[in-house]
């Protein structure tokens, strides 16, 4: 159970930070010159990698003398923008408000799904639980 519980983590982690490059993206839509940034899409490498860094075994140290918890990963998920865009404003940008927002739904749903998805499987974990 708790391998899935990480690889919730892990997802949802990365679609923030993809998130978060959308909100770059449409903020800068009028910047001159501006490039599209966009998540770069994990490799089964990257995963696994993530994921062990990222285990159930993370503490928050509140306390100095609390144990320590392993390290997170440091720059887990890369920003990559665009080098050669396809469609370029007079400006010099290559955001597209339309690829946006249409980026924004389509990680909106996934995210959707991998929540109903937990809710599901917790649903199921507590009826055992009960017996």
């Amino acid at each position: 159970m708790f391998e899935l519980m990480d690889i919730a983590k892990v997802q949802q982690k990365h679609a923030l930070e993809q998130k978060r490059a959308i909100a770059k993206n449409v903020s800068n839509v009028d910047r001159p010159n501006y490039r599209s940034a966009h998540v770069k899409d994990l490799s089964p490498n990257d995963f696994k990698t993530i994921l062990k860094s990222t285990s159930a075994n993370d503490l928050n140290r509140t306390n100095a003398r609390h144990i320590p918890g392993s390290k997170k990963p440091a720059g887990a998920f890369k920003v990559v923008y665009d080098k050669r865009p396809s469609d370029i404003s007079r400006s010099g940008n290559t955001v597209s408000l339309h690829d946006e927002m249409m980026k924004s739904a389509e990680l909106s749903a996934a995210s959707k799904m991998t929540r109903s998805f937990l809710k599901s499987f917790l649903g199921f974990f507590k009826l055992a639980a009960r017996g």
